[in-house]
């Protein structure tokens, strides 16, 4: 039967195991958690859960003012959200761009990586 236990230390290794076996997945670290176990049939470890802060970084900007306007004040919420979350602990921020057009700059000009899969949300207020 499986069940999810707590979280051990000595999970860490058969649980990294497990993800070099699935290098896409990559290995998440231990900040800013809000829970986690692993999974487990019997004594042998099958998986590992976590319940991680996702920080969405949200900029909302007129589209009437002038591109080297928009440039301005991107770069200066940028540099804010930036120094903010670092000062807050935040390993990632996460941008999701409807435009393809930002999406590029925040790759280019800021380094934002294209995440794969797909981005899901499940509202549980």
């Amino acid at each position: 039967m499986i069940k999810l236990r707590e979280f051990r230390e000595d999970d860490i290794m058969p649980i990294d195991s497990i993800f070099r076996r699935q290098p896409s997945l990559g290995v998440p670290s231990l900040n800013n958690l809000i829970c986690n176990g692993t999974l487990v049939d019997g004594d042998k470890i099958i998986g590992y859960g976590a319940v991680k802060l996702f920080i969405e970084l949200i900029l909302i900007l007129d589209k009437s003012i002038r591109k080297r306007e928009r440039a301005q004040a991107l770069d200066e919420a940028m540099r804010n959200a930036i120094i903010q979350s670092k000062d807050a602990g935040v390993e990632q921020l996460y941008a999701i761009a409807s435009d393809p057009n930002f999406s590029r700059v925040l790759q280019n000009r800021y380094k934002f990586k294209v995440v794969p899969g797909e981005l899901l949300m499940l509202d549980i207020s």
